[in-house]
């Protein structure tokens, strides 16, 4: 594309660039989830587990799907004083509360693109792949 093509300025400008100078963390997908670890979830639930490894710590989370809805369920483990996960949507990115055990959780999403980033003091942040809600 060429710099002074009509419209490019407009588009760059439409993505959320404060992630430029994150360090890259891969999304490996593991699969669908043990039916033991669904028992509140219900028959007509789907699931999928994902792991990122995050410069020291690791997020385990698990997405459940009940009809057009999906849920994001993890545990962020290692090391940590006081952190910050984000859920990066294209329409936002909000921040989702830490327990002190490390778990977080967040409801009623739609389906759609999603990545998690993790900001802790002393750290630059760490963005995840984009997998699918």
């Amino acid at each position: 594309m060429n710099e002074s093509e009509p419209g490019r300025d407009a588009a760059l400008a439409a993505f959320d660039r404060s992630l430029d100078g994150a360090a890259p963390a891969p999304v490996l997908l593991g699969g669908r989830a043990e039916p033991d670890s669904l028992f509140r979830a219900g028959d007509d639930t789907t699931s999928t587990i994902l792991r990122m490894d995050l410069d020291g710590l690791v997020i385990n989370a698990l997405i459940l799907a009940r009809g057009d809805l999906r849920s994001l369920t993890g545990l962020v483990r290692g090391e940590f004083d006081h952190l910050e996960v984000r859920l990066y949507r294209p329409w936002g990115c909000p921040r989702l509360f830490v327990t002190v055990d490390g778990g977080f959780r967040s409801e009623g999403l739609r389906r759609g693109p999603a990545s998690l980033t993790v900001e802790r003091p002393g750290h630059p942040p760490v963005a995840g792949d984009w997998f699918v809600l």
